[in-house]
C-alpha cells in the first residue's frame, strides 16, 4: 500500500520575524516532507497550515507566503479586532506594530488581574511517562495561580503515587487523589471534590498544556459574569502515523480557530440539534468551568460508564446542562 509520510508539527507566531524551517527528520529517520504550522498572532491560534517540505526545509519567506494564502483573512480580522490597521501581506518579517500594546493582550492581562485560584483536574490510569511530561508543561505556565488534583483511577500498580510523591512531594499544589470506580466521571467527580479553586478546568494525561492555557481561560470567563464553561483548542503534537492523522482529521477534537458564545438567547447557532449535539461546544482534554456553576449542575455523570471520555460523553453532558 501507500506509505504514508508523518507531518512535522510546527508553532509560529507571526508578531515577530519568522524564522527559515530547518530539516529535521521523523521517528524513522527520514527527512520530513510536509509540517502542519499552528500560526499564531498575539499567541492567538488562527489556523493550521500544511506546508510542504521539497527538500526538508522551506525558506522564511516561503512559508509567509503559504501562510498568508491560507490565514492572511484570519490575520487581518484579529488586526481589526484590535483596532489595527489590515495589512496587504506577509513577508519574513512578520506583522508590524508592538504586539506587547495589541488590546487582545491587555485585555488577558486584566482577565488575570484578580489572581483567581485555578484547580486543574487530571485523571490518569498506569501511565506515568505521559502524565510526568504532562505534569512538567505546568512549570512554564504564565499563570502563577493553580493547584493541580492528580485523581489515579483505579490503577494497577504504585506508580502514579510513587511519581507525584517523588516528584512533587515538596509542592503544594500539586496533590494526589485515588479513585477506586473505573470510569472518567468518576475520576473527575473526585477531583471535584478535592478542589478549592474559583474555576475549574480539566485536561488529559496525555496532553502538553500551552503556556498561555490558564491565563487564555481565564480571559474567556471574563467576557462576563454568566460564562459557565469555556473551552479551547486542542492540536495533536505528532501526526507520525496514518492512523493518528486519522483520529486528526475526523476526530473533531477540533472545533475551529474563532472565538464563539454559546447561550439559550442571543448565541444560539442556527442548528435545530443545539444545545443537544453538545459536540460543538468542545472536548473534555480542554474545557474549564465556574465552579460553582459546575457545582450547581450536581458535577459530572459517573453513569456514563466507564471507558475514554471520547466513548462515554460525560463532557458533552456537561456542556449541555
Amino acid at each position: 500500500g501507500m506509505t504514508f509520510n508523518p507531518i512535522r508539527m510546527l508553532d509560529v507566531e507571526l508578531s515577530g520575524p519568522l524564522a527559515d524551517i530547518e530539516p529535521a527528520h521523523d521517528r524513522d529517520g527520514a527527512p520530513y516532507r510536509r509540517a502542519w504550522v499552528l500560526v499564531r498572532l498575539h499567541d492567538t491560534p488562527l489556523g493550521l497550515v500544511e506546508v510542504t517540505l521539497p527538500d526538508g526545509t522551506l525558506a522564511a519567506g516561503a512559508l509567509a507566503r503559504c501562510i498568508w494564502d491560507a490565514v492572511g483573512d484570519a490575520v487581518n480580522d484579529h488586526l481589526r479586532a484590535d483596532g489595527m490597521a489590515p495589512i496587504p501581506g506577509l513577508d519574513a518579517t512578520g506583522v508590524p506594530g508592538a504586539a506587547d500594546l495589541a488590546p487582545c493582550l491587555v485585555e488577558r492581562r486584566d482577565a488575570v488581574a484578580g489572581n483567581p485560584l485555578v484547580s486543574v483536574i487530571i485523571a490518569t490510569r498506569d501511565r506515568t511517562d505521559s502524565l510526568a511530561d504532562c505534569l512538567q508543561a505546568f512549570d512554564d505556565l504564565d499563570y502563577p495561580n493553580y493547584e493541580i488534583v492528580v485523581v489515579d483511577n483505579a490503577p494497577t500498580t504504585q506508580g502514579t503515587a510513587d511519581l507525584i510523591a517523588s516528584r512533587y512531594g515538596g509542592d503544594p499544589r500539586i496533590r494526589y487523589a485515588l479513585e477506586p470506580h473505573p470510569g472518567l466521571g468518576w475520576a473527575h467527580n473526585c477531583g471535584l471534590r478535592h478542589a478549592t479553586g474559583e474555576f475549574i478546568a480539566f485536561t488529559d494525561d496525555d496532553v502538553i498544556v500551552d503556556r498561555h492555557w490558564l491565563s487564555e481561560l481565564l480571559r474567556g470567563f471574563a467576557l462576563g459574569p454568566d460564562v459557565g464553561c469555556v473551552t479551547g483548542l486542542v492540536v495533536p503534537q505528532e501526526i507520525e502515523t496514518q492512523s493518528q492523522y486519522w483520529f486528526d482529521v475526523h476526530s473533531g477534537f477540533n472545533k475551529g480557530f474563532r472565538r464563539r458564545v454559546f447561550d439559550l438567547r442571543d448565541n444560539r447557532p442556527d442548528d435545530r440539534l443545539f444545545p443537544y449535539r453538545s459536540s460543538m461546544f468542545g472536548t473534555g482534554a480542554n474545557m474549564a468551568f465556574r465552579a460553582a456553576a459546575l457545582r450547581s449542575v450536581g458535577g459530572l455523570d459517573p453513569v456514563l460508564g466507564p471507558g475514554t471520555a471520547a466513548k462515554n460523553g460525560e463532557d458533552l453532558d456537561i456542556y449541555f446542562r
